[in-house]
């Protein structure tokens, strides 16, 4: 198959991906101005940690992930999500939210196959809104993402190298049906080379504040993609932090299959 065919196939994915992703969050802002039930707090949408006495009134959540693929690729991610309006996230209201991801990454060239290496830096800034329930939470963010994608030998075909600043919405839910089950969805998506990122957990307790279950998770942009299949631990308290871990299998467009792990944690004050 001809690169030119690759790049129209994989842009014409990424639309698909937004289009999905907007009646997503349509659908989630219909369901927040419908949903009856309290403002009150709910559990931890990011690690499936159960609410805690310590989280009760925070102001400021860090979260940090990092994850190792055999596809050749290292990420890591650390974000801050602040309570902006004189409440705590624990109650619903106005978030602003900090990010920030840095990695690097390696394919062969379509055409020649020879090595590529590729170092990615991202920072967004957004704001956003979210409602709390008795077992759930929705929230939606806005705003502005810069991206900086360099590679280590020139690829013609490569439209994501350089630096792009785009708009960012993301979408996130935590649900706790019953007492011993949780299900959590995050999902956003640039216009800075229509990069994607969709992760969606369901659980069943097995510890006092644990959960296990699978996961399935989409990433990509106009020129990658990635998906992955596995199985999580998360929601464990550690002292100060929530603590979630899983791994499975993961498949790409240049590396084809190959194992991920993925650690999760978070705090606050």
């Amino acid at each position: 198959m001809r690169p030119a065919t690759l790049v129209a196939r994989r842009r014409s994915g990424a639309r698909q991906f937004s289009r999905f992703f907007l009646a997503a969050s349509a659908f989630s802002a219909f369901a927040i101005s419908i949903l009856p039930l309290p403002a009150l707090a709910a559990e931890d949408w990011y690690t499936g940690a159960s609410k805690t006495a310590s989280s009760d009134d925070w102001i400021v959540a860090v979260d940090a992930s990092t994850t190792y693929t055999s596809n050749k690729s290292q990420f890591a991610i650390v974000g801050s999500t602040i309570a902006v309006d004189g409440r705590t996230l624990a109650q619903t209201g106005t978030r602003l939210r900090l990010e920030g991801l840095a990695g690097t990454y390696a394919y062969a060239d379509p055409a020649t196959g020879q090595q590529i290496h590729g170092q990615q830096f991202q920072g967004g800034l957004l704001v956003g809104y979210e409602k709390i329930y008795k077992n759930a939470s929705i929230a939606g963010y806005v705003g502005v993402d810069i991206r900086d994608n360099s590679l280590s030998t020139a690829d013609i075909n490569n439209s994501t190298v350089g630096t792009t600043a785009g708009v960012k919405a993301v979408a996130e839910a935590y649900l706790q049906p019953t007492d011993l089950t949780m299900f959590s969805a995050y999902a956003s998506y640039s216009t800075a080379h229509d990069a994607y990122y969709a992760r969606v957990r369901a659980g069943y307790r097995v510890f006092d504040n644990g959960y296990v279950g699978p996961e399935l998770t989409f990433l990509g942009d106009e020129y990658f993609g990635q998906s992955r299949i596995g199985a999580h631990l998360s929601g464990l308290q550690l002292a100060a932090f929530q603590l979630g871990i899983s791994g499975g299998y993961g498949r790409d467009r240049f590396n084809k299959g190959g194992y991920y792990a993925t650690l999760d944690a978070r705090t606050g004050f």
